[in-house]
């Protein structure tokens, strides 16, 4: 009985230490999305492709690197979503951005985690 209180009383912990540094994500408005990434370089983190930088420059022209690839396209926002269409790579959708802790993600249209940075 002992093992089986001491078993639960770890899981119990374990569970509030997880929920305690899980944080909800806040989605940006229009002028907050704005703000963070027009006319800015971005330093992504690709949930598949790894590093992945991004330069959104002003009027919506796009250009990507990524291990010796490189793509350009157009750029746009959509309310609190970013709407990325490349050329060549194989992405054209938008997404919604969302801030979670120090950092902000792009989410795929279907909810997943396509990219995050960290604001500068």
């Amino acid at each position: 009985m002992k093992c089986v209180f001491s078993t639960v009383v770890y899981l119990g912990l374990a569970t509030m230490v997880s929920l305690a540094g899980a944080q909800d994500a806040a989605p940006l408005s229009h002028d907050e999305a704005t703000t963070l990434i027009k006319g800015k370089r971005l330093a992504t983190n690709n949930a598949r492709f790894g590093s992945v930088g991004l330069d959104l420059r002003d009027g919506g022209r796009l250009f990507g690197t990524n291990q010796g690839s490189s793509d350009s396209g157009e750029w746009r926002l959509e309310d609190n979503k970013l709407c990325l269409k490349w050329r060549r790579w194989e992405y054209d959708g938008c997404g919604v951005l969302q801030r979670r802790g120090d950092k902000v993600e792009h989410l795929y249209p279907d909810g997943t985690l396509h990219f995050t940075f960290t604001p500068k």
